[in-house]
């Protein structure tokens, strides 16, 4: 198998009760990966996993996957949370990636908006 490397935003940090994309790139021997090799890929932040194809998406021009989070998912995060995939290439083959480590800031207001 190849080596994976992966990306996620630099110096990643959120609030609870934020609602917006967490982005991710998966490289594969220092590309990004070929969409056309992968059957799946779970990506699990904080034990809330979601796949792709699925609810995350996939910008084939950016090649970045977008793996989209509600207030109410934020909420429910601890104060540091890991962020993992589990890619499922078409070959059968599966290969795990840590994308490292997502600081959660306590909110004030526990509301939903």
């Amino acid at each position: 198998m190849s080596e994976c490397s992966c990306y996620a935003e630099p110096n990643v940090s959120m609030m609870e009760g934020d609602s917006w994309p967490l982005l991710f790139q998966i490289n594969v021997d220092g590309e990004p990966i070929n969409i056309q090799d992968v059957e799946l890929i779970e990506f699990t932040v904080d034990g809330l996993s979601k796949n792709y194809p699925g609810a995350v998406s996939y910008d084939e021009n950016t090649k970045i996957f977008s793996f989209p989070l509600s207030q109410e998912e934020t909420f429910k995060f601890k104060r540091q949370v890991t962020a993992q995939g589990r890619i499922k290439f078409s070959s059968d083959e599966v290969v795990g990636v840590n994308f490292g480590k997502i600081d959660i800031n306590r909110s004030q207001s526990k509301a939903v908006i």
